[in-house]
């Protein structure tokens, strides 16, 4: 798991970005291995890297998540605890994951002189193609650019 954090913080260099914000149950498990349905973690381009949970977690992030990731569990209110872990400076987030009410309760916790900023690729995209499964999906149905008409 390390060499992904490793990959994760080249892609933050390369976007100009001092951290992540890292949610989303794909994301999580495959940046930190834990496999639960609450969490969040953020790694710097300095090296913190930090995973934050719930108490119903404590057990099952003690097993999964990878020993790069300091563990916090936190007790109540997990915005604030994830504005104080994140360090100032330009925070990526994913788009795809992270809803807009959440931005708009997190941006104010923020004491550290941090900005969010969209993340150029979702942590999911780090992954290597020889680490990532090929999608067995249908590819999907194509819209036909002319209206229909009904004639009478």
């Amino acid at each position: 798991m390390s060499e992904r954090l490793a990959r994760v913080r080249d892609r933050l260099a390369q976007a100009r970005l001092d951290a992540l914000i890292v949610n989303g149950a794909a994301n999580l498990r495959y940046l930190t291995g834990f496999t639960g349905s609450n969490g969040v973690a953020i790694t710097s381009a300095a090296k913190q890297a930090v995973f934050l949970t719930d108490f119903r977690y404590r057990e099952q992030a003690e097993l999964e998540i990878d020993g790069a990731f300091a563990r916090r569990i936190v007790a109540q209110d997990l915005l604030s605890e994830i504005a104080a872990a994140t360090p100032a400076g330009r925070v990526g987030f994913d788009e795809a994951t992270t809803t807009v009410a959440g931005l708009h309760k997190l941006k104010p916790r923020s004491t550290d002189g941090w900005s969010l900023s969209r993340a150029v690729a979702s942590s999911r995209t780090f992954a290597s193609s020889r680490t990532r499964p090929k999608s067995n999906a249908l590819p999907a149905p194509q819209r036909s650019s002319t209206a229909s008409t009904s004639g009478s």
